[in-house]
C-alpha cells in the first residue's frame, strides 16, 4: 500500500476522535472583552475561541488562542490542555513534526497529572503523526501505549480504536499476520457495545487483508458482513468500495457473473452520488473481465471509456495501464500500426511519471510489436531495453523485501525493548498496590469464584438445554425426507408398471439431482435463498414430470432481493409446496393447475408465498389426505419454534384457505439487513 493511500486511512480516522465545539464567536469575543485580568475568565475563553476554531478549521486561529492559553496558565492540568490541543491542531493541518513536538510535551506534563485519559488520547495521535509520516514502527509503539491505558480505563470503545489502529500499521507494514490479530480484536469489542459504523471499517479491513493473502473464502465472509450492517452506513462511497470488492475477489476466483452483478452494484453508488474515481476503476474492472472472456471488442470499448475517466481525476498510471490493455487487444488482432501509435503516447507518460512497472510491460509490448512488423534491429533494442527494466523491477523489489525484513527485526527489537521496561514498571507499581489493597484482594477472589462457580453451572444447563433443542431440531428436519421420498419412489414404480422405461428413467436422473440438493440444504441451519429456489424449482420440475399435463408452476423473486446475500431455514416451505402437488394438483383434470411460489420483502421479513388454485383445505378429504397436511402445519409449527430457540429467529406463517378456491400459506422470515 503506498503512501498516499496510508494517508487516505488514517485522516478518516481522525474523524473518530475530533472534538467540537459550538458556540458563536461574536459572543465569545464579547465575553472575552468584559474579562479584563480575570485570568481563570481568560483562560476558560481561550479554549472555547480556540475549539472553535479549531472545529471551523481555522487552525492558524486556534494556534494563536490555544498558545494564549499557555501563557497566562501555571496549572499542569490547564497546561496539559493547552499542549495536547495545539498538538491536535497541527494534526489536522497535517504538519507532523510540529504535532509530535507538542504532544510529547503534553505527555511531559501529564507525567505529573497522571491523567489516563489524557495519557491515551495523546499517544493516539502521536501514532497518527508517525503513520502519516511513514514512521509505521512508532506508530505502533504509540498506538500500543494509547491500547494499555484503554485497557487500564476498561473503555471498551476506544479499546477497540487502538486495537484497529495498532491492525491498520501493520497491514501498511506488511505484517498481515499482525493486522488480522489486532482487527479481530476490534472487532470483538466494537462489535460487543455495538460500534457499527466502526465495524464497518474493522471488517472491511480483514477483508482487504484476506484478499492479498489470497484467502478469498475468508475475504468474502468479512466483506458480506461489513455489508449486512449497510443500513448503518451513510457514506456511499464505502458501500461502493465494498461491493467493488467483493467483485475483485470473484473475478479473482473466474466467477465472473458474480463478479458482473457486484460491479453494478458498485456503480450504482458512484453513480448516485458522483464518485469518478469509482466509476473509471469500476469501468476497468468491467473491461478486465471482458477481455478474459474473449469479448475483445467490449473490452476495448470500456477501456477506451476510462482513458478520458483517469485523465479527469489525474490518475495518470490509470491511463498508461489501459492503454498498455488498448494495445495487447491490438497485438492479438494483428492492427500492429494502431498499437505502435499509442504505445508511443503511453511510453511517454509512463517515463514522465517515473512508472517502471508498466515501462517494462510497454518495452516488451513494442518487442512484440516490432517484431511482428519485421523490425528486427529495433525489435532486438527493444528486448534488451525490456530485460534492463525487468532486471531493475527485480532488483528494487530485492532491496524492498530486504528493508522490510529489517524493519520487522528493528519492530520486533523495539517492542521487546518496550516491553521488558513496561513489565519492569509494572512490577514496582504492584508491590506498592499489593501492600495497601491485599485485604480488598482476597475478597474480591473469593466472590469471583463464588460468582464464577454459578455462573459456570448455569452454562453447563443452559448448554444442555440448547443441545436437545439441536437435536430436535435435526430430527425434526430428517423426518421430512422419507416422506419425500417416499412419495417420489411410488412415482418410479408407477412408470415401470406402466412399461414406461424412457421416463423411468429420465424421472431418476432428475430425482437424484433434487435428493443431491435436499441431502446438501439438510446439512446447515441456513442456506442462501439461491439455493432454496435452485431446489423448489428441481421438486416442481420433478412433481410437473410425475404429473403430466396436469399443472404448470411459477417462481418469482423481487428485484430487489439479492438472493446471493439473503438466507433462511432449509425446506421450510417444503411440506405446503408438497401439499399443493398432492393435494391441490393431483385431483386436477382439467389440466390447468397453477403453483405461484413468490419471494418477497416486506419491512425487515423475508416473506415466502406458496399458492395454489387447486381444492381448498376446507373440502372434505379422506383421512388420510387431512393428517398429511396436518402433519405439514404440525411439523412447521415445531419447526419454527426450535428455530426460534436455536436460531433467534420469530417466524410467523398463515393459511388462506376457501372451499374450492385454492390455497395461499404465508411464511414470514426476518432478517438482517
Amino acid at each position: 500500500m503506498n503512501f498516499l493511500k496510508k494517508r487516505y486511512h488514517l485522516l478518516w480516522l481522525l474523524l473518530l476522535i475530533n472534538a467540537s465545539y459550538a458556540g458563536n464567536i461574536d459572543s465569545l469575543r464579547f465575553e472575552m472583552a468584559k474579562a479584563g485580568n480575570n485570568q481563570d475568565k481568560r483562560k476558560s475563553l481561550y479554549k472555547n475561541i480556540g475549539n472553535y476554531f479549531h472545529k471551523q478549521r481555522s487552525y492558524d486561529s486556534a494556534f494563536v488562542y490555544y498558545s494564549k492559553g499557555i501563557d497566562i496558565c501555571k496549572n499542569p492540568a490547564d497546561l496539559l490542555f493547552f499542549y495536547k490541543k495545539i498538538g491536535n491542531v497541527f494534526v489536522d493541518s497535517t504538519n507532523y513534526n510540529e504535532a509530535i513536538v507538542y504532544l510529547n510535551r503534553a505527555l511531559e506534563i501529564n507525567q505529573k497529572v497522571q491523567s489516563y485519559e489524557d495519557f491515551r488520547e495523546a499517544y493516539n495521535l502521536l501514532g497518527m503523526c508517525y503513520g502519516l509520516s511513514d514512521n509505521l514502527d512508532e506508530a505502533i509503539i504509540s498506538f500500543k501505549k494509547g491500547l494499555e491505558y484503554s485497557l487500564q480505563l476498561n473503555d471498551s470503545s476506544y479499546i477497540g480504536y487502538s486495537y484497529y489502529n495498532i491492525g491498520l500499521a501493520n497491514h501498511f507494514k506488511g505484517l498481515y499476520d499482525n493486522a488480522i490479530e489486532n482487527f479481530i480484536k476490534s472487532v470483538e469489542f466494537r462489535e460487543a457495545i455495538g460500534e457499527t459504523s466502526t465495524l464497518v471499517a474493522s471488517l472491511t479491513s480483514l477483508g482487504e487483508i484476506f484478499r492479498l493473502k489470497g484467502d478469498y473464502e475468508k475475504s468474502e465472509d468479512y466483506y458480506i458482513r461489513a455489508v449486512s450492517l449497510k443500513r448503518t452506513i451513510s457514506n456511499k462511497e464505502t458501500l461502493a468500495y465494498l461491493y467493488s470488492e467483493l467483485a475483485m475477489v470473484h473475478k479473482i476466483q473466474n466467477n465472473y457473473d458474480l463478479a458482473f452483478a457486484y460491479i453494478d452494484t458498485a456503480m450504482g453508488y458512484c453513480q448516485e452520488i458522483g464518485y469518478k474515481r469509482g466509476i473509471v476503476t469500476l469501468t476497468s474492472y468491467k473491461a478486465d473481465i471482458e477481455k478474459i472472456l474473449g469479448n475483445v471488442d467490449e473490452a476495448e470499448k470500456l477501456y477506451k471509456q476510462t482513458i478520458p475517466g483517469y485523465r479527469e481525476i489525474n490518475f495518470e498510471q490509470g491511463v498508461v495501464q489501459s492503454g498498455i490493455s488498448i494495445v495487447e487487444i491490438y497485438i492479438d488482432q494483428g492492427r500492429f500500426n494502431e498499437a505502435t501509435s499509442l504505445l508511443a503516447e503511453i511510453e511517454k507518460k509512463a517515463q514522465q511519471n517515473n512508472l517502471l512497472d508498466e515501462s517494462t510491460q510497454i518495452a516488451e509490448l513494442k518487442y512484440r510489436v516490432n517484431k511482428n512488423l519485421g523490425k528486427d534491429k529495433i525489435a532486438l533494442w527493444d528486448l534488451e531495453n525490456y530485460i534492463m527494466l525487468k532486471d531493475s523491477l527485480f532488483n528494487i523489489k530485492k532491496e524492498e523485501k530486504i528493508l522490510e525484513v529489517e524493519t520487522r527485526y528493528q519492530t520486533a527489537k523495539k517492542e521487546k525493548q518496550i516491553e521488558l521496561l513496561d513489565k519492569e514498571n509494572q512490577i514496582n507499581q504492584q508491590k506498592i498496590i499489593s501492600r495497601n489493597y491485599l485485604l480488598l484482594l482476597l475478597g474480591t477472589v473469593l466472590l469471583f469464584i463464588v460468582v464464577l462457580a454459578v455462573l459456570i453451572i448455569k452454562r453447563r444447563n443452559i448448554a444442555a438445554e440448547l443441545e436437545i433443542e439441536k437435536n430436535r431440531h435435526k430430527l425434526l428436519r430428517s423426518q421430512m425426507n422419507p416422506h419425500f421420498i417416499y412419495n417420489a419412489l411410488s412415482a418410479i414404480q408407477n412408470f415401470i408398471l406402466q412399461n414406461n422405461p424412457l421416463d423411468s428413467v429420465t424421472y431418476i436422473s432428475e430425482f437424484s439431482i433434487v435428493m443431491r440438493r435436499v441431502l446438501e440444504s439438510s446439512r446447515s441451519d441456513l442456506v442462501l435463498l439461491k439455493d432454496e429456489i435452485e431446489l423448489v424449482k428441481s421438486y416442481l420440475a420433478l412433481q410437473k414430470l410425475r404429473f403430466s399435463g396436469v399443472f404448470d408452476y411459477k417462481i418469482i423473486c423481487q428485484d430487489e432481493i439479492n438472493p446471493d446475500i439473503v438466507k433462511l431455514p432449509p425446506m421450510l416451505s417444503q411440506p405446503f409446496i408438497e401439499n399443493a402437488v398432492e393435494h391441490g394438483m393431483k385431483k386436477n383434470t382439467n389440466g390447468d393447475g397453477k403453483i405461484v411460489v413468490t419471494y418477497a420483502f416486506d419491512n425487515s421479513n423475508l416473506t415466502v408465498i406458496i399458492a395454489d388454485n387447486g381444492a381448498g383445505i376446507n373440502l372434505k378429504e379422506s383421512d388420510q389426505i387431512k393428517s398429511h397436511k396436518s402433519f405439514a402445519t404440525q411439523i412447521t409449527r415445531e419447526r419454527i419454534e426450535n428455530i426460534k430457540k436455536t436460531l433467534k429467529m420469530n417466524i410467523k406463517f398463515e393459511i388462506e384457505s376457501e372451499d374450492q378456491k385454492g390455497t395461499i400459506v404465508k411464511l414470514k422470515i426476518p432478517q438482517k439487513r
